[in-house]
């Protein structure tokens, strides 16, 4: 008796991952080409570097509190204030940071969306726009 797999080979679901992948560029790579979307990817690069300066700003924040934890349990009146001031510096930086990534996320996805508007109609196929040259198709979804 042969045995069949019926289940598909890691090949088959990497190809399927990279049709997915060539999929989702096809339509996307004339707006991150275009050399006016330069300022795009610099912000792209800009949230990943902040996002980064986050994961150390938690890294900070968890030190302190080590040091803060630790001057309370000894009673260093003076340690507490130092932690108290560096709580307040990181806080002031980690939510600068936190607001500015959250823009540099969102001017993107508004800049897309332009793009996307300005392209012209002509460009998108007729069968799934519902649209022919004759003018609008009779499918009932195209008439509400």
């Amino acid at each position: 008796m042969i045995a069949t797999n019926a289940t598909p080979s890691s090949s088959d679901a990497a190809r399927s991952g990279r049709g997915a992948l060539v999929d989702a560029w096809a339509p996307s790579s004339s707006f991150w080409l275009d050399r006016k979307e330069r300022r795009t990817w610099a912000m792209l690069v800009a949230v990943v570097t902040l996002t980064l300066v986050a994961v150390w700003l938690n890294v900070r924040f968890n030190l302190r509190n080590n040091r803060f934890f630790d001057a309370v349990q000894k009673h260093d009146l003076a340690a507490f204030w130092k932690q108290i001031g560096v709580f307040c510096a990181l806080a002031t930086v980690y939510i600068v940071a936190a607001v500015y990534r959250q823009y540099l996320q969102q001017t993107p996805i508004i800049r897309w969306r332009t793009a996307c508007h300005r392209r012209p109609a002509a460009s998108v196929p007729s069968q799934q726009s519902g649209v022919t040259a004759a003018g609008p198709s009779n499918s009932p979804p195209q008439r509400i």
